[in-house]
């Protein structure tokens, strides 16, 4: 497997700095202070999940335990009989429990059939990325410095999936503690050559090799929506506090999220409600109530106002640019307003939002790196190393341009009420292909941090929801993903811009062979 050259590293450290420093000249952000514009105080109370579009989703299997037409460990074994038959081909998983999802679906069907109400998960298989902890399961995070370690408690996401019925039958697998976009040795379901994308890689490729229609990932520059793009299935990054973050291993705190990766919209939906709400454990938790994002239905979208940013679409493949474009068609179509817009502070968002992460990270890990670098895979550790060029004061300064980020993007929806951009302007990358390697990109070049990080770290710096679901196959046969953003706490709308796309196309249908 290629390694990133120290050297090479060690000079794009210098020169992150060196843009930084030049970026930061012209007191950008200089009178902001270091928090959101958004927080609340109080918890308020959230709507009953009445969901709108169950068929071919969790939520009718839900609905089919109801009826007593299946059970929960039907579910269960079938899940688990789809992980021993596929999974030494993807290697999407690092543990499955399998006699505790079993004794969790047998109590699933007491609790059933003794008329107790159901959660809107009830008896449904989840798996969790492992940097997320659940109890009775270890968290490996990838990492060699985590072996052995049990978590004493559920995370806060997996608290509330497991109140909403939810059966975690195991861990998926995660880029050594989220630092990175490649998830190794998890394949990708549609090319064995091919990344899965990272650092939830393993929470994509279950769902898109078909072990599983729901898991969970975590999101802090793309890390739901770029592994979601590249293998074809369907994830949503929420608002920053939407989902605690508690038992989570941190890639960076300004930027982290967990979320939901499924097969359809309804999935995501119904995973999204189940694991959204206030924790008193976490302080960066919202207390906004959560809606009913089972209501997926929309008549037309007279009145939406979808805002499309041609300057984050080139460099891209034509046959991205192409399936986007049909997207835009389709919501056109249906009665929406197209509006040209500009994404504000585009061209500094990967100077930014990297010295955030670098320093987070290090400082994370710094016990780690000190006492035991030789533990950290060697890429790992020199893209920890590389913080040590970042000055504290750079740092600082880059979370208050954060901030002015967050601003001027949260303003751009006074004018639109959503903004759609390609997840990825080109391939998957082949295994092998550094970080800052160049890649072939429509008529240009990317770096592969470039490409994966464009489309995708604006929006994590301004810390609204966003999306990515299938839109279409490039000319190597590898999905194409659609993303949809809008303002904070308003992932209703996002939702119901998937529901009307999916249910106009069959892209979510279209599935690797095995």
């Amino acid at each position: 497997m290629a390694h990133e050259n120290p050297n090479s590293a060690r000079e794009f450290a210098l020169s992150l700095a060196l843009d930084l420093e030049s970026i930061l000249t012209d007191d950008l952000g200089e009178t902001l202070p270091i928090s959101w514009p958004w927080a609340t105080t109080s918890a308020q109370a959230g709507e009953e999940f009445k969901p709108s579009h169950p068929e071919g989703s969790v939520l009718e299997l839900v609905d089919r335990q109801m009826r007593n037409e299946i059970s929960a460990v039907d579910l269960v074994n079938a899940t688990l009989q789809k992980i021993d038959e596929i999974d030494p081909r993807i290697r999407a998983w690092t543990h499955i429990s399998h006699d505790e999802a079993i004794k969790a679906a047998e109590e699933a069907d007491r609790k059933r059939l003794a008329g107790v109400p159901l959660g809107p998960l009830h008896g449904i298989p989840i798996g969790v990325k492992d940097i997320v902890d659940v109890l009775g399961m270890p968290t490996s995070a990838g990492s060699k410095h985590q072996e052995g370690f049990f978590p004493q408690h559920d995370a806060g996401a997996v608290r509330k999936l497991r109140a909403a019925g939810a059966i975690i039958v195991g861990k998926t697998n995660t880029h050594e503690y989220a630092l990175g976009g490649t998830t190794p040795p998890t394949k990708n379901p549609w090319s064995n050559e091919r990344i899965p994308g990272g650092s939830s890689g393993g929470s994509a490729a279950a769902v898109a090799s078909g072990q599983i229609r729901l898991t969970v990932g975590t999101d802090s520059v793309g890390s739901i929506r770029i592994p979601s793009s590249i293998c074809g299935v369907t994830g949503i990054r929420p608002t920053m506090g939407r989902v605690s973050r508690t038992g989570v291993r941190p890639l960076t705190w300004a930027m982290d999220t967990v979320g939901p990766i499924g097969r359809t919209v309804s999935d995501v939906a119904a995973g999204l409600y189940a694991m959204s709400g206030h924790d008193a454990h976490d302080p960066c938790a919202s207390s906004i109530s959560v809606p009913n994002f089972g209501d997926l239905s929309v008549e037309n979208l007279r009145g939406t106002r979808i805002g499309i940013p041609r300057s984050m679409y080139e460099p891209a493949e034509p046959e991205i640019l192409s399936s986007v474009e049909n997207a835009i068609g389709i919501f056109r179509e249906a009665g929406a307003h197209i509006i040209e817009i500009e994404v504000p502070y585009v061209d500094i968002t990967t100077p930014i939002g990297m010295a955030i992460f670098l320093a987070e990270s290090a400082e994370y890990h710094r016990k780690r790196i000190d006492a035991s670098p030789q533990l950290f895979d060697p890429d790992t550790l020199n893209f920890l190393e590389l913080a040590q060029e970042i000055p504290a004061t750079l740092y600082i300064r880059a979370l208050r341009v954060q901030r002015l980020i967050a601003e001027a993007i949260t303003d751009l929806f006074h004018q639109v009420d959503a903004i759609v951009v390609p997840t990825l302007p080109c391939s998957p990358a082949k295994f092998g292909t550094l970080t800052n390697e160049l890649v072939p990109v429509g008529e240009g070049e990317l770096t592969l941090a470039q490409a994966h990080l464009r489309n995708n770290l604006p929006f994590a710096l301004a810390g609204v929801p966003a999306s990515s679901q299938p839109c279409g196959f490039d000319r190597f046969g590898l999905p194409i993903g659609l993303s949809i953003v809008s303002s904070p706490f308003n992932e209703a709308q996002i939702l119901k811009l998937m529901q009307l796309f999916e249910t106009a196309t069959d892209w979510h249908e279209r599935k690797p062979n095995f």
